[in-house]
């Protein structure tokens, strides 16, 4: 039987507000979309990316990235406590697989959002709803059938889209990171 994890009701849709606040727009609507309306705090988009910038990675070699995952990560942690169960955290690895479970089984543990990294590491975008063929749990092997994400873009509006597995992985997710720094060849 499928098993589905559908927060659309709980997130809301922001669009990036300059052509390089994906990360911010991605922040912002993972911060609105905390599964307890109380926990939910709205902030302006220029006020996450100025969080942002200043958690980026500190790294030389991590530079010319606009968001990345330390600074989102941070933001999360600084602007809208309390976190998931535990704290917010980076999963990354170079096995797609891997990752795609640890979403999965977060989302479906906690009822949060997740901001992911998609165009091989240049645009980020928020995952609010998914499917697979078991419910994904230590020790399953769920198989993704189909996905939706939050896209900031087109700027100032978002969309929604859904698409299945064989689309997400030919697609947004066709490879890992193509940038240089800690990121690259994770997912």
């Amino acid at each position: 039987m499928p098993h589905e994890v559908d927060l659309r009701g709980n997130v809301s849709l922001y669009g990036q507000q300059s052509c390089i606040w994906c990360g911010a727009a991605s922040g912002q609507m993972t911060m609105d979309g905390y599964p307890n309306p109380a926990d939910r705090v709205f902030y302006a988009q220029v006020d996450v990316w100025n969080t942002i910038q200043a958690n980026n990675s500190p790294l030389p070699a991590d530079a010319a990235w606009a968001t990345d995952p330390t600074g989102l990560k941070e933001s999360l942690m600084l602007l809208n406590p309390p976190p998931p169960p535990g704290s917010w955290s980076v999963h990354m690895n170079s096995d797609r697989d891997a990752v795609m479970f640890d979403i999965l089984y977060w989302m479906n543990r906690n009822h949060y959002p997740v901001a992911t990294l998609i165009n091989r590491g240049g645009h980020w975008v928020v995952i609010v709803r998914y499917i697979t063929d078991v419910e994904p749990i230590a020790g399953s092997t769920p198989t993704l059938q189909y996905i939706t994400k939050y896209d900031p873009e087109p700027h100032n509006f978002g969309s929604e889209s859904t698409m299945t597995a064989a689309v997400w992985y030919s697609t947004d997710w066709v490879g890992p990171v193509q940038y240089a720094g800690s990121w690259l060849n994770q997912y």
